[in-house]
């Protein structure tokens, strides 16, 4: 039986946004792929800021996840 792990984290702005990683990353324990996720979701935080939110730090950024043991969606 897989151990599906679904999550959603929001955020305002961008303040904070390296503890969500770190939260991500400590609830997977994917230590052994830290840069890569680190990067991934770095990339893909500041830019639903800057282009999706229009950098306007009242408006939520939702971060969706789920890992089944082998596959992992953000």
């Amino acid at each position: 039986m897989l151990n599906l792990i679904k999550n959603t984290l929001t955020l305002y702005g961008i303040n904070g946004y390296n503890n969500i990683i770190e939260s991500v990353i400590k609830a997977l324990n994917a230590y052994d792929y830290y840069f890569d996720i680190k990067l991934i979701l770095t990339e893909a935080l500041l830019n639903a800021f800057e282009h999706g939110n229009n950098s306007d730090k009242n408006k939520p950024i939702s971060l969706f996840y789920n890992f089944d043991g082998k596959y992992l969606n953000f």
